[in-house]
């Protein structure tokens, strides 16, 4: 049977992409080449396969592959020692120059232990392949912070330990991501979050994006649970189940789970606005029963009705008095 459509159709369907694992396997080992097939990180196993085959033979060992967490993976699971190891992204169809070969000893020098040691958790906090990626904040703020703050790194640490509480796990992630946001230590996200929307309110010339906020502290406890699965899974320990940290299965699929809280407090979702027909004069007006005007959003009167207070009265010439 031949398939015309994309290979990202064809791949998103389980089964398809089983079957293709299994036929490209098979005609690997008929040609005599050694496969490993991954029961779960297939990247943890890409990296522990080059990161051996380095250290049983002195020619060099390349690990070719496009995404940046073998990279990283490589930087923390090598040792110091391995000199013979690299990286090198896959050619890009009709380039004209081959990309950049990663020693992968001579990066593990130039970031230092401080930083390849917690280097798991900095690549996951910004977005990784199952993680939320942070509007506006690069790897590049991180790695900095990694370098020059030590609460910082012992955020990170949290992550790394196999007997972290979700406790320390929300607490990290939360300090962490202040950190990242350049609050002071013992901010809160949502205070953080309030302050800088007040601040963006002042200077800025359009409404406000809620992505270029800091995330609610709800949110990021759940990203925090995200980032410690992926650390665990990462440094290869035991298989931890998902929905324990941070996930949940809708139609078949593991999904992310963003917050438990509301958008807004009850009372005030059920009170954004009315719907009146008859002039929102008495208290079966949704906004006069909250004490509060009606507006421009309400259904019918938008805001001009027996619910709205005159407050500021005009003069002849039209100019408003104080």
């Amino acid at each position: 049977m031949v398939f015309n459509g994309k290979r990202e159709d064809f791949l998103s369907n389980k089964e398809n992409k089983h079957r293709f694992i299994g036929l490209l396997r098979d005609h690997l080992e008929r040609q005599g080449c050694l496969t490993e097939q991954a029961t779960a990180d297939a990247d943890l196993l890409i990296v522990q396969t080059a990161v051996t085959a380095s250290e049983c033979t002195p020619s060099p060992t390349v690990l070719v592959g496009d995404d940046t967490d073998l990279l990283v993976l490589l930087c923390f699971h090598s040792k110091s020692t391995t000199a013979n190891l690299y990286f090198r992204p896959e050619p890009k169809h009709g380039a004209k120059h081959l990309p950049k070969c990663w020693s992968i000893a001579l990066l593990r020098t130039a970031l230092g232990p401080e930083v390849y040691n917690n280097v798991l958790f900095m690549h996951a906090v910004l977005g990784c392949d199952t993680t939320s990626g942070i509007y506006g904040i690069g790897k590049k703020a991180a790695l900095k912070l990694m370098s020059t703050s030590a609460p910082f790194r012992g955020y990170a640490q949290v992550f790394s330990e196999p007997q972290s509480t979700k406790a320390d796990i929300i607490s990290a992630g939360e300090d962490a991501l202040v950190a990242l946001y350049k609050g002071r230590p013992g901010d809160k996200l949502d205070g953080l979050r309030l302050q800088n929307f007040h601040h963006k309110v002042i200077v800025s010339k359009s409404v406000v994006d809620p992505k270029v906020l800091p995330p609610t502290s709800a949110a990021a406890a759940f990203h925090s649970l995200r980032i410690y699965l992926q650390v665990q899974e990462w440094i290869g320990r035991t298989p931890m189940n998902p929905e324990d940290w941070g996930w949940s299965i809708q139609g078949g699929r593991y999904v992310p789970v963003l917050t438990d809280k509301d958008p807004a407090p009850t009372d005030l979702l059920d009170m954004v606005r009315c719907n009146c027909k008859t002039g929102c004069s008495t208290r079966q007006c949704t906004c006069r029963k909250h004490d509060f005007e009606s507006s421009t959003g309400c259904g019918h009167c938008r805001g001009v009705c027996s619910n709205v207070k005159s407050v500021l009265d005009e003069d002849d010439d039209g100019i408003l008095e104080d």
